[in-house]
Order: C-alpha cells, then sequence, then structure tokens
C-alpha cells in the first residue's frame, strides 16, 4: 500500500486553489474589457456568450487584516491615557495626534491613517470597551466592558 503525503497533496490543492480564483478573476476582468469595447465597437455576439460578472464576496475589514487588531490594542491603550490624563472624553483629533506620537512607525504605515484610527475607535465603541456621550459625534469616554474585564 502506498503511503500519502498529505503535506504534499495539501500543497498541490493550495495551489489549485489559487490557480481557480486568478482563472476567476481574469475572466472577470476579459468580461469586463469586452463590454467596455462594445461601447466603442459594437459588435455582435453569441447569444450564449455570457458577459455578466458576479460580484466578489467581500469580507469585512476586521475579518480581512490581522493588522486591525493589534491597532485596536494600541489605539485602545492611547484613548485610555488621554482620558487619565485629560479627565473627560477626548475628540477624534486628540486621539490622533497621541497614536501619532506613541506609536509614529504604525501611524506612517497607515495609508489613511485618520480614517483608519477612526473607524478602529468607533470599532472599540461598538465593542462596549468605550462609549459616546449623546448627541456627541467623535467623543470618547470609558465604557461598561473596558471597566469590567479590566478593572479599570
Amino acid at each position: 500500500m502506498a503511503q500519502v503525503d498529505v503535506a504534499k497533496l495539501q500543497r498541490q490543492l493550495d495551489l489549485a486553489w489559487s490557480q481557480i480564483a486568478n482563472l476567476k478573476e481574469e475572466n472577470a476582468t476579459l468580461k469586463r474589457t469586452i463590454r467596455a469595447a462594445l461601447a466603442y465597437w459594437p459588435k455582435i455576439l453569441p447569444e450564449d456568450l455570457d458577459l455578466k460578472v458576479e460580484p466578489a464576496e467581500k469580507e469585512p475589514w476586521p475579518e480581512r487584516s490581522e493588522h486591525f487588531d493589534r491597532i485596536r490594542e494600541d489605539l485602545l491603550e492611547v484613548i485610555v491615557s488621554l482620558i487619565r490624563r485629560e479627565g473627560k472624553a477626548v475628540h477624534y483629533d486628540g486621539i490622533i495626534r497621541a497614536f501619532k506620537v506613541q506609536h509614529p512607525a504604525a501611524y506612517n504605515n497607515m495609508k489613511n491613517p485618520a480614517d483608519t484610527l477612526s473607524r478602529r475607535a468607533r470599532e472599540l465603541r461598538d465593542a462596549g470597551y468605550l462609549v459616546s456621550p449623546e448627541g456627541e459625534q467623535g467623543l470618547f469616554f470609558i465604557g461598561k466592558r473596558l471597566v469590567v474585564e479590566s478593572q479599570f
């Protein structure tokens, strides 16, 4: 009886899935190109030719990037230190400036740091780590979950 090299089969399977994904993307690009070309050069195509492109499934950013987990942790530390120092709710602007000072490498690696950091702050608020005073956009204070989990 022949032995099966599971690791080799897994590599082959991974390669096949990667090739399928590349072919699907190439097929979609070709279909979009043909549709665009038909606008400039009308041509009668066979009826069975399908130029529809299925929309790609988009995962939410938090699932697409583990990098955001680290940003969230660092951002939460920055926000908590600001709140402790100032003794009041902190605004996006102060949070972004403090993050830039305390984590310059992470800040400089972001394409749009203000947008990224504000989104992560809202995620922390939605998760219960922070709260926003009612009617005040862009202000954050320590949330119940942070108090309970860290004995703040």
